[in-house]
């Protein structure tokens, strides 16, 4: 190599070494708001919550989350405690944070939207995540973990001979349930369970209670505060099989099958569990 091509080679090596120092920096001095429990869940778990200032008052898990500054409610953060922040970006949620999404985008802050709606969208939006904190190693240290954790409940599942048919509520007034395209119908079925409301393209919708009723689920899980005594109080419900075989559950914790994240799998053994308590 002549002096020409070495001062080249030289060159380009420092300015390498440039790039990679500021975007080392540039990770090191991010400051991230999470105004979705399951992305702030997600940091934790990736082992990034250093970076992060603040969340919003649902974001509850893990038990140090509660520590981190609050910026409002899920449905309604506030833009002057997140301005106060000074955050370098912001992961939302849509379409229920479509207008602080806005507002924020338009005062120049970063947005991140993470929504997602099935196993592989968590899959991505943990790597994703991962990426942005430059936790690559652990993003892929937790899908694996789960990936094991999916091969174990496969086994499990293979061995049902006739799956239970399920229905989900998630209020009761009205009655709303889950569709085909939500993560929670997926989430269903790897438990081992067939979906009563699996027939519509909907995410989540309102359920005609006539409809549960003559679906007859045969196992129904309350996924809000509740007592499961309420449902047997329903004009019509007594015969449902769930009801007479005393498998409506509201003890499962419904925070953990309604997020998105890390902890998607082991939610699935909860249900499993649910599902098939003779097992």
């Amino acid at each position: 190599m002549n002096c020409s091509n070495k001062r080249v080679a030289l060159v380009l090596s420092l300015l390498f070494l440039f790039c990679q120092n500021n975007q080392t920096e540039k990770r090191s001095s991010q400051r991230i708001i999470s105004l979705v429990p399951s992305v702030t869940e997600t940091i934790f778990a990736l082992g990034g919550e250093d970076k992060l200032v603040g969340v919003t008052t649902y974001c509850d898990y893990p038990e140090e989350a509660k520590k981190k500054q609050k910026v409002g409610d899920f449905s309604n953060p506030s833009i002057e405690r997140i301005m106060f922040l000074r955050p370098d970006l912001v992961f939302a949620t849509a379409p229920e944070q479509s207008k602080i999404i806005n507002k924020l985008k338009t005062l120049g802050i970063d947005v991140i939207t993470v929504q997602p709606e099935s196993y592989s969208e968590i899959i991505e939006s943990i790597k994703e995540i991962g990426s942005l904190l430059g936790k690559e190693k652990r993003a892929e240290e937790i899908l694996n973990g789960l990936e094991d954790d999916l091969k174990s409940l496969k086994r499990l599942v293979e061995k049902i001979k006739e799956k239970r048919k399920v229905y989900i509520e998630l209020d009761c007034n009205p009655l709303f349930t889950v569709g085909k395209n939500s993560f929670l119908n997926e989430l269903i079925e790897l438990s081992g369970g067939e979906n009563i409301a699996g027939y519509t393209e909907q995410t989540y919708f309102a359920i005609n209670p006539e409809i549960v009723v003559k679906s007859d689920p045969e196992v129904i899980i309350l996924a809000y505060p509740s007592e499961g005594k309420s449902v047997k109080r329903r004009i019509g419900w007594k015969g449902i099989t769930a009801v007479k075989e005393n498998r409506v559950y509201s003890d499962i914790d419904w925070k953990l099958i309604t997020s998105p994240g890390p902890r998607f799998t082991k939610a699935c053994f909860e249900l499993y569990k649910r599902f098939y308590p003779e097992k």
